[in-house]
């Protein structure tokens, strides 16, 4: 299958990891990957900030684009980019089907070789914009069960507080946005004992990183103590089987 892996903006230019990640797992799982030189944005932003005409626009340039390079599927890592796509329909702009890296992993798990290793445990953090906003809740905890020991933080699925990167929060107000993940962690994620959270968006990993570090120096935890925060694309491919 001829596949677009849409990037993100924010991935593209701050989590690279993920998007190699992402292409590789893809590449072993046996799909013809296409990249875009003149990828821009999704849009996100955009809806989100409630500029719908621009939102609009974006959108028809976007979809001609991805047009042009003649797929079969879209599939993306990041979440805000899976949410805008499926909502281009609500802006009568038609684009092939959109699929989560979490949708691929799933769909896929018995072709995929893991690494016999005793299971750790993690958290897994909800996407705002993969979890309350478009419903996708199974596929990510039924991948990492196959290679960790999943433990829900005390809020989670549809009650699962903010990363506190949502709606570009760490970009326009960056001390708030890292305070609310602070409040994610120390609230709902410490009380677990769990020193691992994975999460399948570049936002919230980039957020709760700060926050992670920000609670490390707050509470004063020794080396090897603090909370490690991993994207879904890079944790997967690191227990797979090369």
């Amino acid at each position: 299958m001829r596949v677009l892996f849409w990037s993100g903006c924010l991935a593209r230019r701050r989590v690279q990891d993920s998007v190699n990640a992402a292409l590789k797992i893809l590449e072993k799982l046996g799909y013809e990957v296409v990249r875009l030189n003149n990828e821009g944005c999704c849009g996100d932003p955009l809806m989100l900030a409630g500029y719908t005409q621009y939102a609009l626009e974006n959108a028809k340039k976007v979809a001609k684009t991805i047009s042009d390079a003649n797929v079969d599927l879209i599939v993306t890592g990041c979440a805000g980019c899976y949410r805008g796509f499926n909502d281009y329909e609500d802006y009568g702009v038609d684009i092939p089907k959109v699929k989560h890296m979490v949708h691929i992993v799933a769909e896929n798990l018995e072709k995929i070789k893991f690494k016999q290793t005793e299971k750790e445990k993690v958290v897994y953090h909800d996407p705002c914009e993969l979890g309350r906003w478009s419903g996708v809740y199974d596929e990510p905890r039924k991948v990492l069960s196959s290679v960790a020991e999943v433990v829900e933080p005390l809020l989670s699925k549809e009650e699962a507080r903010c990363c506190g990167g949502g709606g570009g929060m760490l970009t326009v107000k960056a001390d708030l946005s890292i305070r609310v993940g602070e409040i994610r962690i120390e609230r709902d994620i410490e009380p677990t004992g769990v020193k691992k959270i994975v999460t399948a968006c570049p936002a919230c990993y980039s957020t709760l990183s700060l926050a992670a570090g920000k609670r490390w120096i707050a509470t004063g935890r020794k080396k090897g103590e603090r909370i490690e925060v991993l994207d879904f694309s890079p944790y997967i491919l690191s227990k797979m089987e090369v």
